[in-house]
């Protein structure tokens, strides 16, 4: 237990909700990491399964050059702020221990000691001096947890903000919780704005993009390759978030196919930017492109990229043909016409009837 005798509380805000807090600093080897924060849990099952061992009979010096690896969370860069500027932000934790909000900062302290003894340098002081928010656990229930956690990752200024697939599985976790606890689908949303304060339409989308990231990973059997599709899913979420939105309109049967396709090129990387996506979904429209895109496998997507190109750009100008008629038809005031007004229509009829003289013909 962290001792908090002779300490005298404050009341800090964790989104709306007021909960004492005991300010002190602890020494680095006093705290203890959270094994279960969603934001890391991928990269220790990945860590677990390269070394065949459960996360905790992991070195933590091991871990750390780990996560130390990870380009998404950033470790050596907040470990330079934190050893110039010393940490701004209090981690929060537990009475008992448990660390609510700062596992990022925890790992960046644990760094800034291995690099010094490795390079056999000095301690850096801030190790000693980690300042902390103590909350009693009598204190807290778990609804206001994870206010704190919303606090500190979806509303909290200055910090690096929680990546779009983690914000996702926070949302489709907490929605299945509230479900699972005998609440209406509309009262989970209503649940997750007042913890989250993330309206309902985008809890939706996140949910229903959460449920593609899961037909993905079990696409494929085996804990190690189910992890790999793991890691495409935190490295190219935005391409299932805009799978999700572009598909929404297909029917089951040409969703499902689309989706397979979708499968097949993220696995095989070939799916390196995400505005390939509408090209994609677009072909299942057309017998004969849907047809040397599967055939590829998804290898012809650039080819496919042109049409979509082309067809678009034929379709837009109908549509600015469309609406000039309807201007000039309907709305143009003919007395305002120029002498150059009536040149132009004069060369546009020429062009018009030439056009159509050349169809009747063929």
């Amino acid at each position: 237990m962290i001792s908090i005798r002779n300490l005298n509380p404050e009341e800090k805000n964790f989104h709306n909700t007021r909960i004492k807090v005991y300010p002190r600093t602890l020494r680095l080897e006093e705290i203890s990491y959270w094994p279960e924060n969603d934001r890391t849990i991928l990269q220790f099952d990945i860590l677990s399964s390269e070394l065949k061992k459960p996360l905790a009979k992991i070195n933590l010096e091991n871990l750390i050059e780990f996560l130390a690896k990870q380009k998404v969370l950033e470790i050596p860069r907040l470990a330079e702020s934190i050893k110039n500027n010393d940490l701004k932000v209090p981690l929060v934790i537990l009475e008992d221990g448990k660390l609510l909000d700062g596992n990022r900062r925890y790992f960046a302290c644990y760094y800034l000691k291995l690099k010094a003894e490795k390079n056999n340098e000095p301690r850096p002081s801030i190790l000693d001096r980690i300042p902390v928010w103590v909350i009693r656990n009598r204190d807290i229930d778990e609804r206001n947890q994870l206010k704190i956690l919303a606090e500190a990752n979806f509303v909290y200024p200055n910090k690096v903000d929680w990546p779009l697939d983690v914000k996702a599985k926070v949302i489709n976790k907490h929605y299945r919780y509230c479900i699972k606890n005998g609440m209406s689908p509309e009262e989970a949303f209503n649940d997750i704005k007042d913890v989250y304060s993330v309206e309902k339409q985008q809890a939706r989308d996140y949910i229903d993009t959460m449920r593609l990231t899961s037909d993905f990973i079990k696409s494929e059997k085996g804990k190690l390759r189910r992890n790999e599709l793991r890691s495409i899913v935190q490295h190219k979420f935005l391409y299932f978030w805009e799978f999700k939105n572009k598909a929404a309109g297909l029917k089951d049967k040409d969703f499902k196919k689309v989706k397979e396709l979708f499968f097949i090129v993220l696995k095989n990387g070939q799916l390196n930017n995400y505005k390939l996506i509408e090209p994609m979904i677009w072909s299942i429209q057309d017998e004969d492109e849907w047809e040397v895109l599967t055939k590829s496998e998804g290898a012809k997507l650039q080819q496919i990229e042109a049409w979509y190109k082309e067809t678009k750009a034929v379709r837009s100008a109908e549509d600015k043909i469309e609406n000039f008629i309807k201007w000039i038809t309907k709305k143009s005031k003919r007395d305002t016409f120029t002498g150059k007004t009536y040149e132009l229509l004069e060369k546009l009829s020429n062009a018009v009837a030439k056009i159509l003289a050349k169809r009747k013909r063929s």
